[in-house]
């Protein structure tokens, strides 16, 4: 079992476009093959602060998913109407790392910019 987290926030001028692409990955990841749970909620104790969770019967299911358009098409979504988003990888078959690589190739070709923690021009981070 991989775990996928991402955290993002957004201003409320924004909210109804970002929960709108949110929702549509969501109904598109949990037809992917591999896709075991996939959902997305706001955070009550601060409003404007999201938490996307999927979970993939293995490492190689959820890099194929980050691989394909349907996460490409999230990236550019959050780059444009999100705020520090922050994606995380648990693995019980492999150390998330492979996932994390991915994830990082496919947000700079979205957007350029890194990922929480990461420096910038470094494509694999810390």
């Amino acid at each position: 079992m991989t775990i996928l987290i991402a955290r993002t926030a957004t201003g409320s001028s924004e909210r109804r476009e970002l929960v709108q692409a949110m929702l549509s990955w969501a109904s598109l990841a949990r037809r992917a093959s591999g896709a075991v749970e996939v959902r997305l909620c706001e955070d009550l104790e601060e409003p404007g602060i999201y938490c996307l969770t999927s979970k993939w019967e293995s490492a190689s299911a959820l890099d194929a998913h980050l691989a394909g358009p349907d996460f490409g098409v999230l990236l550019g979504a959050l780059a444009v109407l999100g705020r520090e988003t922050r994606f995380d990888v648990a693995s019980r078959d492999a150390d998330g790392e492979d996932a994390l690589l991915l994830i990082r190739r496919a947000r700079a070709r979205h957007n350029g910019s890194p990922l929480s923690g990461e420096a910038p021009g470094d494509p694999a981070g810390p």
